[in-house]
């Protein structure tokens, strides 16, 4: 059974749009925008854990749709709100008696707050729009077609703040300003898109106690267990991820478009690998796409650590006088054996200077 054309257009439309807007939202920009405010990397990460302090507040939407069982209407109350908030952050470059860390940490926990309420109602209303069998079908096209222009806008906006101080003679940080504000633009469209689609009657009343309705989920042991994976992936992935763009920016001295090329180049994978997961995830289930895709991150983020520790031996090692970046086949090759619990001790006897620094000690 398909979806009407026109709620599927609607939804997909909307993801471009908030994909868009997330481009710079919640992209390289805004941790390079902290950056340049003179965040530490504690607020960097603060800033990165208002997404996930925020997610009590969706029990406030779901209580919101329990009551009043108008899923859309608190869409379009919630969402303008929050994504108009980032105005006062477009401002700051130009108040810089206010731009302070701490009142961006403020702004941002409140857009936080009030834009996790409508997530319970988001995902009702797709829900009674989209049958389950064409979930993965439609969510993979609209995150396929979404990604390709939140690349596409990552990689220009990239070269916008590196072309920005010589095209305006204007402060760098005011190039930021210029990004919020393009994404402010799709935030409003997305919520003008939602107000396109139509809103089914919700079945039954609301329930009597409230306190039972958020308990029924947790009787099922399967979705205990999704719970369970889900926060440690979540937990895993937002520990380190913030902290690429600050590792490409300051010990790399990366400039801003190389910083969105690899952004980019890594998003361009995930087009090609959505719809076969989400074609795979219909045909099978959700939950062994989902272990699956785990493996390949992990060898990711261990490649990126084997890395990391070639930098910190070609920078105190003496035996190593070579450029990791050029010969880095024999580098990290040499790192991935120190890194192995069975010869750890025998680096470290070898070297108790880099043992000291911590050079090996990741690797426990």
């Amino acid at each position: 059974m398909d979806p009407p054309r026109s709620n599927t257009r609607w939804i997909i439309w909307d993801g471009i749009c908030t994909t868009a807007m997330n481009a710079f939202f919640a992209g390289p920009f805004l941790a390079a925008f902290a950056l340049a405010l003179g965040a530490s990397h504690w607020e960097i990460g603060l800033i990165s854990a208002i997404a996930f302090l925020s997610m009590p507040m969706q029990i406030v939407g779901l209580y919101a749709v329990d009551r009043w069982k108008r899923r859309r209407a608190l869409i379009v109350l919630c969402a303008p709100i929050a994504r108009l908030l980032w105005i006062i952050i477009v401002c700051l470059p130009f108040f810089p008696e206010k731009a302070s860390v701490r009142f961006l940490l403020t702004v941002l926990l409140c857009i936080g707050f009030i834009a996790a309420i409508p997530g319970p109602a988001w995902h009702s209303l797709v829900r009674s729009l989209v049958p389950v069998d064409t979930l993965g079908k439609v969510f993979s096209k609209r995150r396929a077609l979404g990604t390709i222009a939140g690349l596409s806008l990552t990689l220009g906006g990239g070269f916008v703040v590196d072309a920005w101080p010589n095209f305006s003679e204007r402060p760098p940080i005011e190039a930021y300003s210029l990004l919020f504000s393009t994404g402010i633009l799709f935030g409003l469209i997305s919520v003008l898109v939602i107000m396109r689609l139509p809103e089914p009657q919700m079945e039954g009343g609301h329930s009597e106690s409230f306190r039972s309705l958020v308990r029924i989920p947790l009787r099922d042991a399967g979705f205990r267990s999704l719970l369970g994976f889900i926060a440690v992936w979540n937990f895993s992935i937002n520990l380190a991820t913030p902290f690429f763009v600050v590792f490409m920016l300051e010990r790399l001295k990366m400039p801003m478009r190389a910083v969105t090329v690899l952004i980019v180049l890594q998003q361009l994978v995930y087009v090609f690998s959505v719809r076969i997961w989400g074609t795979l995830s219909d045909r099978f289930s959700n939950k062994s796409g989902a272990v699956d895709k785990c493996s390949p991150g992990a060898c990711g983020c261990r490649g990126l650590e084997l890395y990391n520790a070639s930098r910190e031996i070609c920078a105190h090692h003496p035996a190593f006088d070579c450029d990791p970046d050029r010969n880095w086949i024999f580098v990290v090759s040499h790192s991935a054996v120190h890194y192995e619990p069975g010869v750890k001790a025998i680096a470290s006897r070898s070297d108790a200077r880099l043992h000291d620094d911590g050079g090996f000690s990741r690797g426990s």
